[in-house]
């Protein structure tokens, strides 16, 4: 994969219909071609986990590849150091979501802490993070 390419429109909304909507380039053919390095949720916020589980289906790597161009690699691209991996020293804003219902948060975790499971709100645990 090219280091530090981005695609303009390069959104995950892009990625999962396949096109983007305003003429820029297809996030999905920059991917196959080895060209995408980050994604993000430009204007629809929906489409973030979905776009991610499609791009893994095509991008070198896999699911680990396309996780790392939301996470890591996007907040390396904006400069922000202490967030976008799970590792030491690293912010812990984590989401975990249903494998075959991306859109069912199944927890949450903010500066490490758990604070949301499953419909349940954990509010001691929300408020001290």
């Amino acid at each position: 994969m090219a280091t530090g390419s981005v695609v303009p429109g390069d959104g995950t909304s892009n990625a999962l219909r396949g096109q983007s909507m305003s003429g820029n380039p297809s996030a999905l053919d920059a991917a196959r071609a080895g060209l995408l390095s980050v994604i993000a949720a430009d204007y629809h916020p929906a489409a973030f986990a979905p776009g991610i589980f499609k791009l893994a289906d095509i991008v070198e790597g896999g699911p680990s590849a396309a996780v790392a161009m939301a996470t890591g690699n996007a907040a390396r691209s904006a400069g922000l150091l202490d967030r976008g991996e799970i590792a030491i020293g690293q912010r812990a804003d984590l989401v975990a979501v249903e494998p075959r219902d991306v859109h069912r948060i199944r927890a949450t975790f903010r500066d490490g802490q758990f604070v949301y499971s499953d419909g349940t709100l954990h509010p001691l645990q929300a408020l001290a993070a």
